[in-house]
């Protein structure tokens, strides 16, 4: 998870026999630039979870790996792909180190429903016996799992569905068991996704949450009067009805809320929203978002 271990780890699997332990990152990061040049290498370092890393330690954990990309240029190279979910986390780099950052930033659509069933198809040929899972489960799994686009929620389902089965004295995963696995793992976003919200929309889904600690849906009229008044508590300007349609929807699509339309008696149909997250959690993250200044 350090830098020291990151830089530790390429220098072993480029070849290096000599031992680092104890030593400076500084240090260890000359001996990877000797490793490189002296075999003329080119390297390509994937940062994976940079969110992780930069929660960790900030700038200075990126400081070792863009100088190794700076020196190494002529004799050797070393080339860096920062993968993250949030590119909002970059602006908790220091001006130095963003500086250096001259590539662009390639935003990835989420996984679609075809593309997961890909994703889990080779999964299931290492963690499970052949014929143990129907195709109509693992495409119950990747369709459901779609709607998130997240495919390590699919491979949780995927594993969830194969410890029900298996309690259950079954051979094959079947659908049912995919749907007793998505209700004991409902999705629950990642909260590093609530630092991708605007302060608008942190409003907007304190407000759903401020009504719904004993409501299971609250309608979008309730929840707008809401958003107005905390608007007013944290001097924002509110927003109209079409723009809050907007952050609704863009709730839903991120698996914070969950909406439907309801018959209401004479008032007609109307949109209420539901919470997926338990309020008391959520609603401290967004205290500490909004009072932030984030």
């Amino acid at each position: 998870g350090s830098s020291f271990n990151i830089l530790n780890s390429n220098n072993s699997s480029l070849g290096s026999s000599t031992s680092l332990r104890g030593l400076s990152n500084d240090e260890v990061l000359s001996s990877l630039i000797e490793l490189i040049q002296r075999k003329s290498l080119l390297v390509l370092l994937i940062l994976d979870e940079l969110d992780f890393l930069i929660d960790i330690g900030g700038s200075n954990i990126l400081y070792s790996f863009f100088r190794l990309h700076e020196l190494t240029e002529g004799e050797g190279n070393a080339a860096i792909i920062m993968i993250l979910r949030n590119p909002s986390y970059l602006s908790k780099l220091d001006r130095g180190v963003l500086h250096t950052i001259h590539s662009p930033i390639i935003r990835l659509s989420p996984y679609s429903s075809l593309e997961l069933t890909d994703i889990l198809s080779q999964r299931v040929k290492y963690a499970l016996h052949p014929g143990r899972i129907s195709s109509d489960a693992l495409n119950l799994i990747a369709e459901e799992s779609a709607k998130y686009g997240d495919a390590r929620y699919a491979i949780e389902i995927l594993w969830k569905s194969a410890i029900i089965a298996e309690y259950g004295n079954k051979f094959v995963i079947s659908p049912e068991d995919v749907r007793e696995a998505f209700f004991h793992l409902p999705y629950i976003p990642y909260k590093d996704d609530l630092s991708a919200l605007s302060h608008q929309e942190l409003l907007l889904l304190l407000a759903i949450s401020n009504l719904s600690s004993e409501k299971s849906y609250v309608s979008l009229s309730e929840v707008e009067e809401e958003y107005v008044s905390l608007c007013q508590d944290f001097g924002a300007t509110p927003r109209k009805h079409t723009q809050i349609w907007k952050y609704i929807n863009r709730l839903s699509s991120l698996g914070f809320i969950t909406r439907k339309v309801s018959s209401r008696g004479r008032d007609g149909r109307v949109t209420v929203v539901s919470l997926r997250i338990p309020t008391h959690s959520l609603s401290r993250q967004l205290h500490s978002l909004l009072e932030g200044g984030s």
